[in-house]
């Protein structure tokens, strides 16, 4: 009964076609077929070329450096986006403009050894970062452990220094998909304490809303049975 009871707490959320995630991996194939792989006017460089080419701060992140990176990483933004688009709703774009800004500034700065960088993989990790918050938050207990998999597989990928699953052109930056993973989760706690805030600041004025009409029917009442309760007054004959 009590395993019952524990069970009831979570839910599962139903999975939607990921319009948003499926829109970004058409913007990647569509520069993979004008450009190719690992196009060198499209992918995020440092020093001088990144002032020449200042675009690259957010198409890096479209450009991939083979048609095996197009493809894992692809299909894994579509996958993520199936589990997490329907719980982040509105706040996927926030998500994914934070990530790009943490996980640029991560590479240009904390990754000096590495002059190039692209892929989606940053970004996915980042969904997956404020889809777990999100997750956590709904009960979603399958939403959850499947970014807690992912997680784990992130800090496994940085404690080994290598990448799991994936053998690419380019060698895969541990390090990004840490700091994507890391902007979601800030992204999604930022967001959710701020709907919290909203929905709480809707209650109390609802709430304030109401109370000058209740104090007014009730002065309205209380007038009305006061009025019928007064005693009328008296008339006086003259005998005189």
């Amino acid at each position: 009964m009590e395993r019952t009871a524990e069970l009831s707490m979570f839910s599962i959320h139903p999975l939607e076609f990921p319009w948003r995630s499926a829109s970004i991996v058409l913007w990647a194939l569509l520069i993979y077929a004008l450009a190719g792989a690992a196009p060198d006017a499209w992918v995020l460089h440092r020093g001088m070329q990144l002032a020449a080419q200042p675009w690259g701060l957010i198409t890096g992140h479209l450009a991939h450096s083979d048609a095996g990176h197009l493809l894992w990483d692809g299909l894994g933004l579509l996958l993520v986006g199936m589990v997490y688009e329907p719980l982040l709703g509105k706040r996927y774009c926030l998500v994914i403009a934070s990530a790009i800004l943490v996980i640029d500034i991560a590479f240009l700065a904390c990754m000096p050894a590495y002059q190039r960088y692209c892929g989606l993989s940053g970004l996915i990790n980042a969904l997956v970062g404020a889809g777990l918050v999100a997750a956590m938050g709904a009960k979603d207990c399958w939403a959850a452990g499947f970014g807690l998999l992912v997680l784990g597989k992130v800090l496994a990928e940085n404690l080994l220094g290598t990448a799991l699953l994936t053998n690419t052109a380019w060698p895969a930056l541990q390090a990004a998909h840490l700091a994507g993973m890391l902007a979601g989760m800030l992204a999604g706690i930022a967001t959710d304490a701020a709907d919290s805030r909203a929905a709480a600041m809707h209650h109390i004025c609802g709430i304030a809303q109401r109370l000058p009409l209740q104090r007014i029917q009730g002065f309205t009442a209380e007038t009305q049975s006061t009025q019928r309760e007064a005693p009328r007054p008296q008339a006086h004959l003259d005998d005189s």
